[in-house]
């Protein structure tokens, strides 16, 4: 059963024994081949994480351009300091002390690409162009964008919640103001 990439990095990161990780997406979009690179990186330089960042998104459409431009803004103002690199994924590399620091984070639902930048361990990144889907279609619908985007913006704060009450808190402002006025101008 899927029960979704966070799940699915958070298992591979429990089981993971060697000095050095590796996660990424099953599409095959991220190039393999950079992996001796990233190893050279953590192993021979001496980083802690390695973030292969998407130097291009040209083969996006728009939408999922402006969608991601977007949501790496958002994050990272309301976070209040910068933790999510800009189109960085889940392609990523650990030594043991990055990926030993993940697990041990106390939380139950956990957003692994955010927690990954949020340990503050030394970090290499390295632009990549990310290839083509080999095969299938990706399932993240609209929703689906929002429902991650949502969650992951909720789970390191929880200054998105306060939003309806500050639109409320306006709404009903501006509505005892429109009441007053209405009985005192008419």
């Amino acid at each position: 059963r899927n029960y979704g990439q966070n799940a699915a990095l958070s298992a591979g990161l429990d089981a993971c024994t060697s000095d050095f990780a590796i996660t990424m997406d099953v599409d095959l979009q991220d190039p393999v081949t950079l992996i001796p690179e990233m190893l050279h990186a953590l192993d021979e330089e001496g980083y802690d994480l390695v973030n292969p960042h998407r130097a291009d998104r040209k083969s996006d459409s728009f939408f999922k351009r402006t969608t991601a431009a977007a949501f790496y803004n958002t994050i990272n103002k309301v976070e209040g300091r910068g933790v999510l690199p800009r189109n960085v994924n889940a392609f990523r590399g650990f030594n043991r002390r990055a990926y030993e620091a993940v697990k041990a984070l106390p939380e139950k639902d956990r957003f692994v690409i955010n927690e990954i930048s949020a340990v503050g361990f030394r970090a290499k990144t390295i632009d990549i162009v990310r290839g083509e889907r080999s095969a299938g279609e990706s399932k993240y619908t609209v929703k689906k964008m929002f429902d991650y985007a949502f969650s992951l913006l909720s789970s390191g704060t929880s200054k998105p919640l306060y939003t309806p009450l500050i639109a409320s808190l306006c709404f009903l402002a501006f509505s005892s103001f429109a009441f007053l006025a209405f009985f005192v101008f008419f």
